[in-house]
């Protein structure tokens, strides 16, 4: 994936020259209650960081501080101060996409999402792992929206780059096979590849191990509640924000099953 742009400066830069609907914003949605309260903030005097842009010789591409720059912009500020650094839309969005991991306002789930469609919309053949790393997400959710947007079957892709640079090969499914489909309480259910197996008997439980499976549940809960707790308190913000992506892929893992 590319890399930052290096060369950075500190400077004012007028409100109305960052280009704020470029792409950049791995938002779902502009909270419009924080721009509220940066605007009040900013009329009472309120020192906030630089806002982040990048320089691609005719723009100034808003990568972090979009809150901050519809915030000025609504008290008819004139001027913010900026980080400018050197680059293109493509260095600018991957800056934005880990932006406000450990600082800024909280990304939701579907902030997280969008991010991850963004990136993968960008570079669809880079491994979900390397996406995740530039997301500061779990690899799982990235396969979990790779699978929704799709990967179109007439151009699939045949590779992917990892976290380390280099390219794999994907294996490709045969797309000469009849697909059979599975019968509702019959004898064979297939695949897209027109695999087929003998259905399996349903499991029969009973009322007696019903209830000891049930009993259990409780006992369980509690156990898991008091190591989450554990966990969380040896960690700092940052980190928690990570364990946090764990449980949630987690939980998608155990919803699938």
């Amino acid at each position: 994936m590319p890399r930052r742009g290096g060369q950075v400066s500190i400077r004012n830069v007028r409100v109305g020259e960052i280009v704020v609907d470029c792409g950049t914003q791995i938002r779902a949605e502009i909270n419009e209650s924080a721009v509220g309260e940066y605007s009040e903030a900013m009329r009472d005097g309120a020192e906030f960081p630089p806002v982040v842009v990048f320089n691609d010789g005719n723009r100034y591409l808003c990568a972090d501080g979009f809150h901050r720059t519809l915030a000025a912009a609504r008290i008819g500020r004139d001027a913010i101060k900026a980080e400018i650094r050197q680059g293109t839309k493509t260095d600018a969005l991957k800056f934005a996409l880990s932006a406000n991991v450990s600082h800024g306002l909280r990304r939701t789930n579907q902030d997280k999402r969008c991010s991850v469609a963004l990136a993968l919309s960008e570079w669809p053949g880079v491994s979900d792992r390397s996406i995740a790393e530039t997301c500061a997400v779990h690899h799982q959710l990235v396969a979990d929206v790779r699978s929704q947007l799709g990967e179109s079957s007439s151009s699939p892709v045949a590779s992917r780059i990892g976290a380390d640079g280099r390219t794999r090969r994907l294996p490709q499914r045969p797309t000469n096979q009849p697909t059979q489909r599975a019968h509702v309480g019959g004898e064979l259910y297939g695949d897209a590849n027109g695999q087929t197996e003998q259905e399996d008997a349903p499991r029969i439980v009973t009322a007696g191990q019903r209830g000891t499976e049930t009993d259990q549940l409780p006992q369980l809960l509690d156990t898991l509640s008091e190591l989450v707790g554990r966990a969380v308190a040896e960690l700092d913000s940052a980190q928690r924000w990570q364990f946090a992506d764990e449980l949630e892929a987690s939980a998608l893992d155990l919803r699938n099953q």
